[in-house]
């Protein structure tokens, strides 16, 4: 027979939990706030992914209050020293209610974030490619929902656990299929717009540093695989009121990081306004030599064409530069690009824009 384990039957690592979480909640709380600022501060009404943003916040709010009352209930403490004065019932209905909050958290993140891919990507082929994202993503909610709600049968044998005759499936593999949907649907849906990002025409490094900005979403699926193996390890040991809080926390904190990360592309204004110099995307390039020149500024969005040396305005949003008329020896300076999105400019609502300082130069035949 194995000794028993020795632990300080009075360590309480409840403090844990409310530091770790609730930091991390302020932290997505000033982010979403940033994110409504930022679109206050360029005269934008705000839209559906914004609000979709913020109900993902009071989702993962919601989290946060239901992992910070399971301290309550003997979390983050041994359970030799817990076990006597132990209520199950109130502590197996507020999981059931932390559960149910859980799983809609990143449904409703993933829909922030493709709704504003729909809006800043304006190809069709690639809209289409988000409306049947955000089906799937449906459909997946849907299904993860009804699941969570039938674990017992009856519903109330979840925290009744004596109830007879119940029927009630291994909470593993729940937890196994949704954190694997739950981990590819974000990897699918960070790497969505990188196509798009890559066909606009920008050198190299502004491609990487664009791309990089939607990639901060990986972090969001580091602490969903972190979630997943601390809710494994709990399930195994039988001091679960003490390793569980790690799961908890896990839990408490990935859709705040997933609200963070949906946010962060969206803060660009404010951090440019403050660090203009460390948040702007530019790049130069030059041809020909000037003798006469007049500056322009126009601006290129994706789908636009630079293979020009004339400009044709085509509309809101669109810049097209065309060859030169033949026998003309005019020469094209681009003094610069500034890579923004198209709410930072009165009047484009939609978009990923290349702002451009043109100079046409003339030149003696």
């Amino acid at each position: 027979m194995a000794p028993p384990k020795m632990y300080d039957l009075h360590a309480d690592r409840g403090p844990i939990l409310y530091a770790s979480v609730w930091s991390v909640a302020l932290v997505a709380i000033l982010t979403l706030v940033g994110r409504f600022a930022s679109r206050k501060m360029k005269g934008q009404r705000w839209l559906a992914d914004d609000w979709a943003a913020l109900v993902a916040l009071i989702l993962a709010l919601g989290c946060c209050i239901c992992a910070t009352l399971s301290v309550k209930y003997g979390i983050g403490r041994h359970w030799d020293a817990i076990k006597d004065g132990f209520s199950p019932v109130p502590f197996w209905k507020l999981l059931f209610a932390f559960n149910q909050i859980y799983v809609m958290t990143g449904p409703v993140n993933k829909v922030a974030m493709l709704l504003m891919y729909r809006r800043i990507f304006i190809t069709p082929f690639f809209r289409n490619v988000v409306t049947w994202g955000l089906w799937i993503n449906l459909a997946w909610w849907i299904a993860m929902c009804v699941s969570g709600i039938l674990t017992c049968i009856p519903v109330q044998a979840y925290w009744y656990t004596d109830t007879p005759g119940k029927k009630c499936f291994d909470l593993l593999p729940y937890d196994l299929g949704y954190a694997v949907v739950n981990i590819s649907l974000d990897v699918f849906i960070l790497v969505l717009p990188i196509r798009e990002i890559w066909k606009l025409q920008l050198n190299r490094s502004q491609k990487i540093a664009l791309s990089l900005m939607f990639l901060i979403g990986a972090f969001a699926c580091v602490t969903a695989l972190i979630r997943l193996l601390s809710a494994i390890l709990y399930l195994s040991d039988p001091d679960f009121t003490w390793v569980y809080l790690d799961a908890l926390i896990w839990t408490a904190v990935e859709p705040l990081v997933a609200v963070i990360c949906i946010c962060l592309p969206m803060l660009r204004p404010i951090l440019s306004s403050i660090l203009p110099r460390q948040f702007r995307l530019t790049s130069n390039s030059k041809t020909g030599q000037s003798s006469t020149s007049k500056q322009q500024n126009t601006l290129v969005t994706i789908g636009s064409h630079t293979k020009s040396r004339r400009i044709n305005k085509l509309g809101m949003g669109y810049t097209e530069f065309d060859e030169a008329e033949e026998g003309s020896q005019k020469g094209l300076n681009t003094g610069g690009q500034d890579l923004t999105f198209a709410e930072d400019h009165p009047g484009y609502a939609n978009g990923i824009v290349v702002r451009q300082s043109i100079e046409l130069s003339h030149y003696p035949a």
